[in-house]
């Protein structure tokens, strides 16, 4: 018996999307690893991968149109999967506030990264009713997610002056109700709810709670929250985060595993009146910090950590086996080498801090430039093991392309960490060539000329970081 009810992935393409085959070459993976529904996180403040029948305008370059999306679902229903849809409903919303068409729509405030609707402009419940009501027609999935996280409200004067947590709450009861209304079961993202639980008492109790923490220590803390008043819960960890650039990093891997061990014995029912968790969610976020070969094992982890019990030892080579068609000593060398490459990747911050020589007011130090020395031997033996097992590659060569890519890119971080962040000419030509090389995998799966793979505001990305080192 799997050890959850539930057991997701969510994909991103709110903020790149993914060529729409990328997500049906996904579907059988994510049925083998042990998945039962795929969450898509289909409009954010980059833009929206859903034509919605009623708002086209606001469909982002590629995104899917209804007939397309419809085909996925199918297919997925097809592999025993759900699709879960995830529409931002108050905050993330930029895809709908900088349409020329509906910018009266959003809230004033700081340049902070995050943003609102504003809920008392009287179109802004029409757009959403629209797309809600499209959304209801494309999906065929019980449970409809509306974000609801990360709200930013502004200077408003059609909101006044007044408490954000009731303006917050009677928003968000207004939201839930229409997806109620149509027959679904509402889904939310949990951090509001924990900052002031005052917003609880517009919160129905049959509203799924989506309860996300991305640091390794995963504490069930939270989780216990919503399950002492009657809630049902989601965890949700993250294969890939705010904490990792180009590939999963060991915090990543123990967010899975502290996340899956930790919040397990919630699943049983306890006594009446109180929640339980029924599921739980691995995230893959934030596309443009890396390649999508370079995420598979971080998914089939979390699908194998979510639906047995116990994490068997030998699953990264049986991994390797599977997805790249090696056999006897070569799956077990890529397996081990797979595995030491995503704990000696680097964090973003030090990756940061060696590209742009800060982070967060932090400079680039002499312990950095120590630590990054200290990967620069084991990532050169990890590299030279995987380009050993290339000419043996029988499947999903284009996968393994990408995490050979990456574990390039990393060994180039390691060599100018060490360096003090000096470097020669030499090396910033390698850098260049290397810039290019991973530009064009990038072109595998998305378009070359995303306009999201570099430059993101505050975020340093995969491919800038190459720029900025060439």
């Amino acid at each position: 018996m799997a050890a959850y009810k539930l057991r997701g992935a969510m994909f991103d393409p709110g903020r790149i999307m993914e060529r729409q085959e990328y997500y049906l070459r996904m579907l059988p993976h994510l049925a083998r690893w042990g998945y039962n529904f795929l969450q898509l996180h289909l409009a954010d403040d980059q833009c929206c991968a859903l034509r919605f029948p009623s708002r086209p305008e606001l469909a982002g370059a590629g995104a899917w149109t209804a007939q397309q999306m419809r085909r996925l679902v199918a297919e997925a229903a097809r592999l025993h999967l759900a699709v879960v849809p995830e529409i931002e409903a108050l905050g993330h919303t930029r895809f709908i506030t900088a349409h020329p068409k509906y910018r009266r729509l959003g809230e004033k405030s700081a340049p902070t990264g995050f943003n609102a609707l504003c809920p008392s402009h009287p179109e802004t419940r029409s757009l959403l009713a629209d797309i809600l009501r499209d959304t209801v027609s494309i999906f065929d999935s019980e449970i409809i997610h509306v974000g609801l996280d990360e709200v930013k409200f502004g200077r408003c004067r059609r909101c006044g002056a007044g408490e954000s947590w009731r303006r917050f709450g009677r928003h968000a009861a207004w939201v839930l109700d229409m997806v109620r209304g149509s027959g679904r079961r509402p889904a939310m993202w949990s951090d509001h709810l924990l900052a002031d639980p005052r917003i609880l008492k517009y919160i129905g109790k049959d509203v799924l709670i989506f309860d996300w923490h991305y640091e390794p220590d995963f504490h069930p803390r939270s989780v216990g929250f919503f399950l002492e008043r009657g809630y049902e819960v989601v965890a949700v960890p993250a294969t890939i985060c705010w904490l990792s650039l180009v590939l999963p990093n060991a915090q990543n891997l123990d967010n899975l595993r502290t996340s899956s061990a930790r919040v397990a014995p919630l699943t049983r029912k306890g006594r009446e009146g109180r929640g339980r968790v029924v599921g739980i969610l691995n995230t893959v976020w934030t596309p443009w910090r890396y390649l999508p070969g370079a995420v598979d094992f971080g998914i089939a982890l979390g699908g194998h950590l979510f639906h047995e019990r116990e994490e068997s030892g030998r699953f990264p080579e049986r991994f390797a086996a599977s997805f790249y068609n090696l056999e006897g000593g070569a799956a077990r060398r890529v397996g081990g080498a797979l595995m030491r490459l995503y704990e000696t990747a680097f964090s973003r911050q030090l990756a940061t801090r060696i590209v742009a020589g800060s982070h967060g007011g932090i400079a680039f130090s002499r312990e950095d430039a120590r630590e990054a020395a200290a990967r620069r031997s084991p990532l050169g033996e990890i590299l030279s093991t995987l380009k050993g097992a290339m000419p043996n590659v029988g499947r999903n060569r284009d996968r393994f392309e990408d995490l050979l890519l990456s574990a390039e890119v990393e060994l180039l971080l390691a060599r100018r960490g060490a360096s003090g962040r000096k470097s020669s000419a030499r090396a910033r030509a390698d850098a260049g060539r290397l810039y290019d090389r991973v530009l064009a995998a990038w072109g595998r799966e998305r378009r070359p000329d995303d306009p999201y793979r570099e430059g993101h505001g505050w975020e340093i990305t995969l491919l800038e970081s190459l720029k900025r080192l060439s």
